[in-house]
């Protein structure tokens, strides 16, 4: 399956807007928001939520390794839970916030012909060090 830079992006947002309080998101409630208009598949968002995972943007996300009805589904998506974003979460989330920034960010990762978590945050990290210094005139 493909990374789809911009669902990778959704999901943080959603995480970093519904842990708080030590309150975790499950993954039955994120599919819910997530899926709901048509966008994703259930599949998708598994796959894109394990490469968070694998890439060390979430803090205690556990997955349940437990066949479903169907043969194809290995993780019981309702039992799935992340506590919340780690440190390089929050600054990958702070750095494609903006919109323009992303747009940036996706436009040279497409340059660059990578859509890879690592080559997301390492552009995500130079266009806001660009933006940084061109603002402060450095």
């Amino acid at each position: 399956m493909k990374l789809n830079p911009d669902l990778v992006r959704e999901i943080l947002l959603y995480v970093e807007e519904n842990t708080h309080d030590f309150k975790s998101v499950s993954v039955i409630n994120m599919s819910k928001a997530l899926i709901s208009e048509g966008e994703y598949t259930i599949d998708e968002l598994l796959y894109h939520l394990m490469q968070c995972d694998l890439s060390g943007l979430f803090y205690g996300c556990r997955f349940e390794r437990i066949p479903r009805n169907d043969e194809r589904h290995y993780i019981d998506y309702g039992r799935a839970v992340i506590e919340c974003l780690s440190p390089k979460g929050h600054e990958f989330i702070e750095n494609v916030r903006e919109k323009t920034n992303w747009e940036k960010i996706k436009s040279g990762a497409s340059k660059v012909g990578s859509f890879a978590v690592s080559t997301l945050m390492s552009l995500a990290a130079q266009t806001i060090q660009q933006a940084i210094s061109s603002k402060l005139g450095l």
